[in-house]
């Protein structure tokens, strides 16, 4: 059952969904579930989830067509039909990080609601209290530090004094953030605009190719074919 859904700022949703105790019970954190609309595509998405008191929420950036789309449709007065498929990934990674005495988490941007959950699963086991927690997030956009910080950071600092937490804004620093006064939080600014904007890659011969960079990836994508013929006559002829 969908609870409510808001805006941040004008990339950044976030879904509240009730859940059923089992269904909060089952989840592990750092898995997602996948998320279908079928009045957008017939395919569905993965979309990190984060658990709450009878309630689950994402919190996603609008990047492409279905999430632009889906935030649009979540702002309407007409919902669409929404279904989610899951538990995905990993259930061990809270037992996998035990294993050390320092876990380091780094999250980028939207990436670090993978995490919320986790962290928050750590601060509370007895087999965690002598570990030492450290959380670096780099994010640009203001507005979603701002909720991160106050619905979840604030209170896992609120509940653990050995989490250690930085956050490098990356965003103009006249945008001012709410800078917390616990010192186990820290907040850099920064304007270093070296090196070229991240642009995905993807593996597509489709594209255009310009630059050594391209004709590295149709190469590759040659040498594969290649080799993967060469096996397949291989196995024909023997």
């Amino acid at each position: 059952k969908l609870v409510s859904s808001q805006r941040i700022d004008d990339s950044i949703t976030i879904l509240t969904i009730q859940a059923s105790e089992e269904a909060t019970s089952q989840y592990k954190p750092c898995q997602h579930v996948m998320v279908k609309v079928p009045e957008i595509s017939r395919l569905s998405h993965p979309f990190s989830i984060n658990r709450g008191n009878h309630e689950m929420q994402i919190v996603f950036r609008e990047t492409g067509h279905f999430t632009k789309t889906f935030a649009s449709l979540l702002c309407s007065e007409r919902l669409p039909e929404i279904y989610l498929d899951g538990y995905n990934g990993s259930s061990r990674r809270v037992d996998n990080a035990l294993r050390h005495d320092v876990i380091l988490v780094i999250a980028a941007g939207i990436g670090i609601t993978a995490y919320l959950s986790f962290l928050d699963t750590l601060i509370t086991l007895e087999s965690a209290k002598n570990k030492e927690l450290v959380l670096h997030w780099v994010c640009r956009e203001s507005p979603l530090i701002q909720f991160i910080q106050r619905e979840y950071l604030n209170k896992l600092l609120a509940k653990a004094c050995r989490l250690h937490m930085t956050i490098h804004r990356t965003s103009d620093p006249n945008n001012n953030c709410s800078v917390t006064a616990n010192s186990d939080m820290r907040h850099y600014d920064s304007q270093n605009t070296q090196g070229e904007p991240f642009t995905p890659s993807r593996f597509n011969v489709l594209r255009s190719l310009h630059g050594f960079g391209r004709m590295g990836a149709l190469l590759t994508y040659g040498v594969i074919i290649g080799l993967a013929s060469s096996v397949s006559l291989y196995g024909y002829w023997n």
